[in-house]
């Protein structure tokens, strides 16, 4: 190969980093053999992993984003053009990478979370091409080794996932070793590390109670809390007769145990079972999904039935936006609007995403006035707590409300819009940083 055209080369693969994925390397390759190929990208990707370690630059948040980009785009090259002809190569190129944590996360403002993201995809690439490389290693100790020198926190897939490179007789080797650290170790930070990744091998086994000896080991008891993350990785590892053995040790009326628990006579298709779940479900939080679940399940000629018996809970329900939100997507806009105005005073304004939301499915189910209760609340939660910051958020609610007041004609039992503005000017009549974003015409 000319150095010419590695010179091509290289600057596609410099373009492919901000380009679509692939483009630029099409154009690279073209002028050589793939064999060829795939020596030259490795060759490039050693020297941007090495230039990951050796820069000093600081990157802040706004670049980090960039950052994270780029660093995708050199795992999928790792994964998709390296891995599947030089595997033992991808290792060492996976390995090299993920070493590098420290010196990036020590320039680096990854606030957003992206670059650590990047960082635990290769812990799992670093595991596949391990498994693929067939070197004759001693796997345990390299996993251990990188386990132990984990401050960033970004190696953590590595035990969890650990399964698609280790045997079971390995994990249970590692988990051993985890469990006489924890044992003779002089403090109890350091005790408490070797217990969490005990119970991440454990994960890797699938082994509830190995699971459970390491949350033991941590202090904890044995409580509802604990017994309910046990039986959701049960659940999720298939294991749903032990799942219900720690489900049914957990008291009556846990919302996320019921979950579970529908979850589990699911799978093994127990329906009277799954209605009555759903039901106890659907009368703690009335759900949409939780009545068409319902509606799937019991026999046609019991819809109708259904229909009403949802019906009724849902008005009864105490959580007054649980009820209006399911009364609306449900297409009882009726009895949405009654509870919205009724109980209006439930409508905490402090809960702005949740009646923004309601204010929402209000305008699709043509409901101006549950948008003026929405609305309201949240306007005078602004400005009974003063929030100056929140004026403008504010103003745009009042300006809404003055639109909306067009299209009503009766706003009985409510106050109508005239009134509502006079109530608002005796209250905060002072607050002219609100008065005036309200008067600016935007």
């Amino acid at each position: 190969m000319s150095s010419g055209e590695r010179d091509v080369w290289r600057s596609a693969r410099s373009r492919s980093m901000h380009d679509e994925a692939g483009a630029a390397l099409q154009l690279a390759t073209r002028f050589i053999s793939p064999v060829e190929s795939t020596r030259v990208m490795t060759t490039e990707l050693a020297r941007q992993i090495a230039a990951l370690r050796r820069s000093r630059k600081f990157v802040g948040y706004r670049e980090s984003f960039t950052l994270a980009r780029e660093l995708r785009e050199l795992l999928t090259t790792l994964r998709e053009r390296i891995l599947p002809d030089l595997p033992a190569r991808a290792f060492e190129l996976a390995d090299a990478f993920i070493r590098a944590d420290s010196r990036v996360f020590e320039r680096l403002d990854d606030s957003a979370g992206i670059v650590g993201d990047a960082f635990r995809d290769a812990c799992l690439l670093w595991l596949d091409a391990a498994a693929q490389s067939r070197k004759d290693e001693d796997w345990v100790e390299r996993i251990h080794a990188l386990t132990a020198d984990n401050d960033y926190g970004v190696r953590d897939p590595l035990l969890p996932h650990a399964a698609r490179l280790l045997s079971e007789h390995e994990l249970r080797r590692l988990a051993r070793r985890y469990e006489e650290e924890g044992k003779r170790s002089g403090s109890r930070e350091a005790a408490n590390g070797s217990w969490i990744n005990l119970g991440e091998v454990a994960r890797a086994l699938r082994d509830p109670s190995l699971l459970e000896r390491a949350g033991l080991a941590r202090g904890y008891a044995l409580s509802d809390r604990h017994q309910l993350e046990i039986a959701r990785h049960c659940v999720e590892w298939g294991q749903i007769d032990e799942a219900l053995t720690r489900l049914e040790s957990i008291a009556d009326g846990d919302y996320s145990r019921d979950c579970l628990l529908f979850d589990c006579y699911e799978k093994k298709g127990n329906r009277d079972v799954q209605v009555r779940l759903l039901w106890r479900l659907f009368e703690a939080v009335p759900d949409i999904e939780h009545l068409a679940r319902l509606l799937a399940l019991v026999p046609e000629a019991e819809q109708v039935a259904t229909r009403s018996r949802a019906r009724e809970i849902s008005v009864r329900n105490s959580r007054t936006t649980d009820a209006i939100e399911f009364l609306l997507r449900a297409g009882w806009e009726d009895d949405a609007e009654r509870i919205a105005i009724e109980r209006r005073s439930d409508l905490d304004g402090h809960h702005y995403p949740t009646l923004l939301e309601l204010a929402k499915l209000a305008v699709s189910a043509g409901r101006p006035r549950v948008e003026v209760v929405c609305y309201r609340n949240l306007l005078r939660c602004i400005l009974e707590d003063g929030r100056s910051k929140a004026y403008g958020h504010a103003a745009k609610y009042f300006k809404r409300l003055v639109r909306l007041d067009d299209a009503i004609t009766d706003y009985h039992p409510l106050p109508d819009h005239t009134q509502f503005v006079q109530e608002l000017r005796r209250d905060h009549g002072r607050k002219s940083a609100f008065w005036g974003r309200v008067e600016r015409r935007e």
